[in-house]
């Protein structure tokens, strides 16, 4: 009977091991598919690079070095992202698409709302340019909805507001296009009325969070169910 019982519990042992062993293989494989894919590796890039429109006899250039993990010029406009600049401690300050038309611009700073809780709603570009033409930018603002002309500010120069529709023009993308102007030039969106995506149902805003500890619950009640089936003491005969 000793032989016996001590022959159960070798067993139940490797039975148990192999079953945590699985089921933690079967947590690995539901955390890989629910996590979000590795970031890419920031390239670099210094205040003396210039992202030339040829088509449209345009560039453009920042005051300060940064890095991004991607630069693309598409349908004449160039799309950053993951930007960052040196004088912004390299803090990440999102994607910008923009593009520009029969002048150079400058740009010292930008920032976009949909990378941070702490400024939601809140996104802003202020570049220099060297002559008129016509810049069209998105700022990738915190919103799938189209926005209002009373949630942006347009100054040229710093504390003067252009007029939309005159000096400027907001696109139902919430892209904004710039007329004609020199000097410095801030567009600012102030999201006052925007139903941000924060609005969103929490288990969208977070559901790779929430699978994640869909699957270590899982994990948890499967092996503490295994481990008292094994300490159960079997009928004696």
């Amino acid at each position: 009977m000793v032989n016996l019982w001590a022959a159960l519990r070798a067993k139940a042992k490797k039975l148990f091991s192999l079953r945590i062993a699985a089921v933690t293989l079967l947590a690995f494989a539901l955390l890989l598919f629910t996590s979000p894919v590795q970031a890419q590796s920031p390239k670099n890039f210094t205040a003396s690079d210039t992202f030339s429109i040829p088509h449209l006899n345009g560039s453009l250039n920042f005051a300060f070095n940064g890095t991004y993990t991607s630069a693309t010029l598409e349908g004449d406009t160039w799309t950053f992202t993951d930007l960052t600049l040196t004088n912004r401690n390299a803090t990440r300050l999102g994607n910008l698409n923009i593009s520009v038309k029969e002048s150079h611009i400058t740009i010292f700073t930008f920032y976009s709302d949909r990378i941070s809780n702490i400024f939601n709603r809140y996104g802003y570009i202020r570049y220099y340019a060297d002559r008129p033409g016509e810049q069209t930018i998105n700022l990738n603002i915190n919103t799938t909805k189209s926005t209002h002309t009373s949630e942006w500010g347009v100054t040229n120069p710093p504390g003067v507001f252009l007029a939309p529709g005159r000096d400027w023009k907001l696109l139902s993308d919430n892209t904004i296009i710039v007329y004609g102007k020199t000097g410095n030039v801030t567009v600012s969106h102030y999201g006052f009325n925007v139903d941000s995506e924060s609005n969103q149902p929490f288990y969208v805003q977070h559901s790779v969070a929430l699978a994640t500890l869909a699957v270590l619950a899982v994990t948890v009640a499967a092996a503490s169910l295994i481990r008292f089936n094994v300490r159960r003491k079997p009928s004696v005969w």
